[in-house]
């Protein structure tokens, strides 16, 4: 059976999830596609990725915020298109160069999985050493 890719080889590739909407981004392409419905083909929009929001990674989080992993730092927006609500932080050495970084139930976790390990709640860590609300 064929592994994943790891997202350290994708950069700016990604999909998350933020309530009742998905985005499929392809920063190098500077478009995003939102829907309600992966099912549903009629159901996507196409839409400007904003030049700030170019990442390597996204992430969807509860607080209706993604968080856009670029480096060594992280862009928090509302908006993928308009750039709202942005914040930026540096994220600690122990966090950069994960293959893949996602959020559930407002914790945030990253696979590098190339050393076969995950980092899980690193919501606090984050927090305390980069910024990313524990909210």
């Amino acid at each position: 059976m064929k592994s994943l890719v790891p997202g350290s080889k994708m950069k700016g590739v990604d999909i998350c999830g933020i309530r009742y909407n998905c985005y499929i981004i392809c920063a190098y392409l500077g478009y995003y596609l939102k829907t309600t419905d992966l099912k549903d083909a009629s159901n996507l929009t196409l839409c400007d990725l904003h030049h700030s929001c170019v990442g390597e990674h996204y992430v969807g989080h509860i607080n209706d915020s993604i968080y856009i992993i670029k480096e060594n730092s992280y862009r928090r927006v509302t908006n993928l298109t308009t750039d709202t609500g942005r914040d930026c932080k540096p994220i600690h050495s122990n966090y950069h160069n994960g293959d893949y970084y996602f959020s559930v139930k407002g914790k945030f976790y990253i696979v590098f999985k190339d050393q076969k390990i995950y980092k899980n709640n690193i919501k606090t860590h984050f927090s305390r050493l980069s910024g990313i609300p524990t909210e």
